[in-house]
Order: C-alpha cells, then structure tokens, then sequence
C-alpha cells in the first residue's frame, strides 16, 4: 500500500502532466509527445499547481482506456477541454484494456471524415450518440457491443472520458477548497450545470442523491452541491460536464466593438464627417420583446410609461407595439394544409425580461448606462 508522501507526489506528476498538456500537444508530433511525457512522469519532481484529479493518478494514466494522446499506438484524435484524447484502435481493444466487449458511454472514432449516416447507422445498432468531439468522433452509449461488430460498422477506436474531462476550468478552484465569489450559491453549497451523456438519465441524478432545481431540454439539470459531491458526480458515466452557474446580469458592452460602434464613434476614423452617434435615426427591431416594456406611442409618453426600463434604453424609446399571434395563448402545429392551435402558457406582453429582443435592442441603441465604461453601443 503507497504511503501518503508516495500518494501525493503521484498527484502532483499528473497535475504537472494535465496543465502542460496543450502546450506539448500544439508544438511537438505525436512521437515526441510520448517521450516527453514519459520523461514527466518518470521525474522525481514534484510542483504544486492549480488542478484536480478525483481520480488516483496512477490508476488513470495505467488505463489505456482512457485514450491518453501520447500513446503511440492509439489512432486518430478527439479535441476535449482540457486535453486531446486519441482512439484506443478497435482491434486491440480486448487486449488493451482486458474487456471482451464495450458497453456504457464511450467516444467512438471514425476515418475522417465521418461518413453523413454514420451516427443512423450506429443508432440503428441500438446505441445513443450525442456530443461530437471534433475531427472524427462521436459519445455514444454502447449497448455492449464486440470489438468486431463496432469494427464493422466503421468504428476505429474507442476510449472512456476521464473525471477531469468533465470539470469546468471554474470548478477546479471550487475543488481544492477555493472559494468562488461570483458564482451562484444556496448556504455553502453551489449551483452547477450538468450536462448529462445523453437524455434518459434524469433518473440517475435523483439516484445520485443530489438536490437539484431545474432540468431542460432532457439533459441539463442545476444542481445544489458541495465539492464532494461534484468530484462524485465527475466519476459517473451519465455526467459529461460540470460547471458553475452565474448569476444573470445585463452586460452588452462587448455588442461595442463586435459591431464596430466605438470605431465609427472616434472622429479620428471618420473624417470630416464626423462621429456617427445614431442621434436623430429611428430604428425598428421587431423580436421576442423588450426588458419590462409596455406599449406606447411617441418619445415622451414611452418615456413616462417605461420610466423603469433598463437604464440603457431609458428615454431612447420611441414607441412599442406588441404583435399578438391570437386572442389567447397559442402554439403552432403545422400540418400539410391546415394550422392547428393548441393553447401554452404566452404572457402577450411587449416585455421579455432577458431574451433574445432585448439583447438585440441593447445592440441597437443601449447607451452604455449600465456598462461598466459607459460605452455607447449606438
């Protein structure tokens, strides 16, 4: 059995391995790669870093099954967070890692590029594919299939993700006992997004045993954790990604320069025309509504009647007019010739408190009111 100072320096060697792996990655070929890193693994030098592993770093990096990118005898490559990962080959699967069979959520590789049917033809085998890892895999959940038969449907390796593949760079902080100021919290516990492998596995997050607030679109549940808790969710197979949730704030300063309004807006660059400021130009955005908007017609009346609107778009309203697709709430459902109307829950009001209309609407003419320099974005 290792002693403690043995345990620990094991772990600094894979957090040494873990932050220089891009770097290696980008500047040195495959080849190089592994005699670099065996050099790494084989110091006897230890670093403290900022990094976390939930997982005994000898028991990883002795598992092939994990597809660690240095291996030279792996094919092809997957871009995750924190490293590129490569395919264990298919054929040497059984004797690679010991398993006569795969089964459970793996990233399955493919010649690229990959074929356009290829993700039907693996779900016509029963499995479920879901996220994509660039240039030539997909994560699918295999329903204990041979080496062989993967081979045969074009499948040219496979491999596992690691437990710090699914752990936001913010989390890791959060991890070693750091605390996270900005992030969202309930007592001293945090709220996380969980990304789940793929839909269907709600039931294991409430088996998991952790409190949990919100679940959307079959696969992204907030959960209410501590950090042993997100280090036992990052060693299940259901979880691919773990990150901190933050608190939603009004913040488009950015829209500035991605639109180029600080440019046009410096009268260096304009010439003798001048600064363009926006100032007597009315523009119409028509979309899912505004901030806290009511209807009104005219500067001063919009003025009045949305006295508490965002304080980018206060007094810069000339008018709102909300758009009702029917007397009551209402959902389309196309058929060949005819629509039919069901009833949802609609608020028919020209308001959308942090929607996609008020995101544009503070691209158009918020004036950096609320912006931590002020910029003007019209």
């Amino acid at each position: 059995m290792s002693s403690g100072n043995a345990a620990r320096s094991r772990l600094s060697l894979l957090l040494v391995v873990v932050m220089i792996l891009p770097s290696i990655l980008t500047i040195a070929t495959i080849g190089s790669e592994s005699s670099e890193l065996e050099e790494v693994l084989s110091s006897k030098e230890t670093i403290e870093v900022p990094i976390y592993s939930p997982n005994d770093p000898m028991a990883i990096f002795d598992d092939p099954s994990y597809g660690w990118y240095w291996d030279k005898e792996n094919v092809g490559t997957a871009s995750l967070f924190h490293r590129t990962a490569s395919y264990v080959p298919i054929q040497d699967w059984s004797q690679r890692t010991g398993e006569g069979a795969i089964t459970g959520w793996h990233a399955l590789g493919h010649d690229y590029p990959i074929p356009t049917d290829w993700k039907s033809q693996l779900e016509g085998m029963g499995m479920e594919c879901g996220t994509f890892y660039a240039p030539q895999g997909l994560h699918c959940n295999v329903p204990k299939l041979s080496p062989v038969t993967l081979m045969e449907a074009g499948v040219i390796g496979a491999f596992r993700l690691a437990n710090i593949d699914k752990i936001a760079p913010d989390a890791i902080p959060i991890l070693q006992g750091f605390d996270n100021d900005f992030a969202e919290k309930e007592g001293e516990d945090y709220v996380m997004l969980v990304a789940l492998s793929g839909p269907g596995h709600f039931e294991d997050i409430l088996g998991a045993g952790v409190e949990w607030r919100n679940f959307q679109l079959g696969r992204y549940v907030d959960v209410i954790v501590n950090e042993k808790e997100i280090e036992m969710l990052s060693e299940q197979s259901f979880v691919e990604w773990i990150e901190p949730k933050y608190p939603s704030t009004f913040d488009n300063e950015g829209a500035a320069e991605i639109t180029g309004a600080d440019w046009v807006s410096d009268t260096g660059n304009m010439g003798s025309g001048g600064a363009l400021t926006g100032d007597g130009v009315i523009v119409g955005v028509m979309d899912s509504g505004l901030d806290n908007a009511v209807e009104c017609s005219g500067l001063s009346s919009c003025t009045t009647l949305n006295s508490a609107i965002h304080s980018d778009f206060y007094g810069r309203i000339a008018g709102v007019v909300n758009y009702e697709s029917c007397d009551s709430t209402c959902e389309y459902a196309w058929w060949e010739d005819e629509v039919e109307i069901t009833t949802i829950d609609d608020t028919d009001t020209p308001s959308d408190y942090n929607g996609h209309g008020t995101h544009v609407a503070g691209s158009v003419l918020g004036d950096g009111s609320n912006s931590p320099d002020g910029k003007d974005n019209s």
